[in-house]
């Protein structure tokens, strides 16, 4: 078991829909932008699972000796953060000025892990889509 920040070398993980992980708070369905739900700090999004495989060798007998057996384990079993299933992601906003709730706004940019975009721990992906009329800094 590596940690993501090893295994993004060889493996992958797509760009993935941002699909809460659970239901609309209903408090928090009263705040739409472009009718659509408002991403607060904090939000959780369904986890991020890898679809690329790595080969693992095991040595396996045969024999009176050990032979080489490839095996292919998909990314998601192979690290730490993932569990199998894939890594949480949850939106660090960093807006200064634009609030819902007294939480930041999500933008376009900003990390769905601890950290900084590229950075981040586990997930190193960013929000890439929001409204094209909405402004915040």
């Amino acid at each position: 078991m590596y940690p993501i920040k090893i295994k993004q070398w060889t493996c992958w993980w797509p760009p993935l829909a941002l699909i809460p992980f659970g239901p609309l708070h209903p408090l928090k369905a009263t705040v739409l932008t472009n009718f659509l739900p408002t991403m607060t700090f904090g939000d959780r999004f369904i986890n991020h699972p890898s679809p690329c495989t790595n080969i693992v060798i095991h040595m396996c007998p045969c024999g009176k000796s050990v032979c080489p057996k490839p095996v292919p384990y998909p990314c998601s079993m192979l690290t730490i953060e993932d569990g199998g299933i894939g890594h949480t992601r949850l939106l660090i906003a960093q807006s200064k000025t634009v609030f819902c709730y007294k939480l930041p706004i999500g933008r376009i940019l900003d990390p769905l892990g601890i950290g900084f975009p590229g950075f981040s721990w586990p997930c190193s992906s960013v929000v890439a889509y929001g409204s094209p009329n909405v402004l915040s800094s």
